[in-house]
């Protein structure tokens, strides 16, 4: 009986999403992220690839493709093909959508085989997003790539935005939902802050104060939008489930 119990719960944890971080390589600097170190070299193709094919061994289907910054290593594009072509079913991938902004490499990226594609966008103008991400360039880099993104993608990708919610863009989030819209995305992820960049602590927004908000313009797009909330502390979450279909999570990205 033990020994069917224990193999029954190692099966069960292989079916857990994988999580590979291919490179610590980062074109932005974002104020609430630590991950980017430029001294770490990527992860080298041939180990990534074995990582793939001993957890699918194992039972596993899913799989994210993180980083820092995932589009910088020179074989994102292999390694999503390699994972459709062992047998994962699902390739999620979180970026901040730069790279996108070449038309070519956004055309070949979302017709890769990649399932569900996340691009980063924490405000609807340069100042906003610019300041969050540390450089003023990414705000139309990133908005271009999210348009050559929906120009190319097959209907079967999922494509949407995270947003991590900041005391910077809070109070504006009505207007950051307006153009996210217009530009003809309808998945929005809303990421609560976690304590883990160094400037975490001066950006979080009041978490009460936030929670209100975020409700009040989840139901105003009701309908129009499918917005999920993410890292929330679990007492809050039945407020907003109330008045949305928000889902608590653990942050992919």
């Amino acid at each position: 009986d033990l020994k069917w119990t224990f193999e029954r719960r190692l099966q069960a944890s292989n079916l857990q999403p994988v999580v590979l971080n291919l490179t610590k390589r980062c074109n932005n600097a974002c104020m609430f992220c630590r991950v980017r170190d430029p001294n770490v070299a990527d992860g080298m193709l041939e180990d990534l690839a074995a990582t793939l094919a001993q957890k699918r061994e194992q039972g596993a289907t899913s799989v994210d493709l993180g980083g820092a910054e995932p589009t910088l290593h020179p074989d994102l594009v292999k390694l999503i093909r390699y994972s459709r072509k062992i047998g994962y079913t699902e390739v999620r991938l979180t970026t901040n959508g730069r790279m996108c902004a070449y038309e070519s490499y956004a055309k070949i990226l979302v017709n890769s085989g990649v399932t569900s594609l996340f691009i980063s966008l924490h405000g609807a103008d340069e100042a906003t997003h610019g300041h969050l991400v540390g450089d003023s360039d990414a705000f139309s880099q990133t908005v271009e790539g999210i348009k050559h993104c929906i120009a190319h993608k097959p209907d079967s990708l999922e494509l949407g935005i995270n947003v991590t919610l900041t005391n910077t863009n809070v109070e504006v989030m009505s207007e950051h939902f307006e153009f996210i819209f217009k530009l003809g995305i309808e998945r929005i992820n809303l990421l609560f802050l976690k304590p883990f960049g160094e400037q975490t602590f001066e950006l979080e927004p009041e978490v009460h104060h936030t929670v209100e908000n975020v409700a009040a313009l989840m139901e105003a797009w009701e309908g129009r939008v499918d917005c999920r909330v993410f890292n929330l502390p679990p007492n809050l979450m039945p407020s907003l489930n109330k008045k949305s279909r928000a889902l608590q999570a653990e942050e992919r990205g």
